[in-house]
């Protein structure tokens, strides 16, 4: 799974104290009730698949598959966010040594510290999680689609991007579907930067702008005021204030 940044897990803090008021405010029951099922969905993009039972829908009276075209994304992988641990850590180390670190915070700086440890500079690297989640998805199409894969159907085309997390998720995937088929798969492996352009959908630097903007203003809605999240994480929220000037600057 990606792990959460800083920012991450203070907006992740902040939505368990506005649960009960965002049930009431938007009243969706569905939803509220799915983050109290796991709170790990709180994360969005940054919440690892879940491999809930399918249902497919039959096909029309005398039709069967025989053809699947497959496209998907990494595996859980690592984030981005190196800096941002070892920023944190300093912190709450220096909050520490003053005195002022409540057990929360203790808590945060003890699981900060064997996440670091965990990443290992490995910024956006594919975790083994991430493999055994392509073996499954590749083992779950086998079981819905046998008739593509029967003898006869044996020729399977990958092509992936050329990020490091890309190829071996499809390693992952394509050795784990031989393997469901009895290893008599005939593969086609490639990838390259002439490939990039159509299975990686890089937006035009104009989108990219546009949604920063979207994405830096619900980042931000999140916090109005960090008062509340030093109040659990310090015993002096003054003094903590002097170690965290601005909440959204670490780097």
């Amino acid at each position: 799974m990606m792990i959460p940044s800083l920012r991450a897990w203070i907006c992740a803090v902040l939505l368990l104290c506005m649960l009960p008021a965002a049930a009431q405010q938007h009243r969706s029951a569905a939803a509220v009730a799915a983050l109290e099922a796991n709170i790990d969905r709180a994360g969005g993009n940054t919440h690892a698949y879940e491999f809930a039972p399918l249902h497919d829908t039959k096909p029309p009276k005398g039709f069967k598959p025989f053809y699947i075209s497959h496209y998907g994304r990494h595996g859980s992988r690592s984030d981005w966010s190196g800096p941002y641990y070892r920023e944190l850590i300093r912190i709450l180390e220096e909050a520490g040594r003053i005195g002022i670190l409540t057990p929360e915070g203790d808590s945060l700086l003890a699981e900060t510290r064997l996440v670091n440890d965990a990443h290992a500079g490995m910024d956006g690297r594919l975790s083994q999680r991430g493999v055994r989640e392509h073996a499954q998805l590749a083992e779950r199409m086998y079981r819905r689609y046998p008739e593509v894969f029967r003898k006869g159907s044996t020729h399977v085309r990958s092509i992936s991007s050329i990020g490091q997390r890309c190829l071996i998720s499809m390693a992952a995937f394509t050795t784990r579907l031989d393997e469901c088929a009895g290893g008599r798969l005939d593969f086609y492996w490639d990838n390259g930067e002439t490939f990039q352009y159509v299975v990686s959908n890089d937006a035009s630097k104009e989108t990219r702008q546009k949604s920063q903007r979207l994405i830096d203003s619900l980042d931000r809605s999140f916090i109005q005021d960090s008062v509340q999240i030093k109040e659990r994480l310090f015993t002096n929220p003054v003094e903590a204030r002097k170690l965290i000037p601005d909440i959204f600057v670490f780097e």
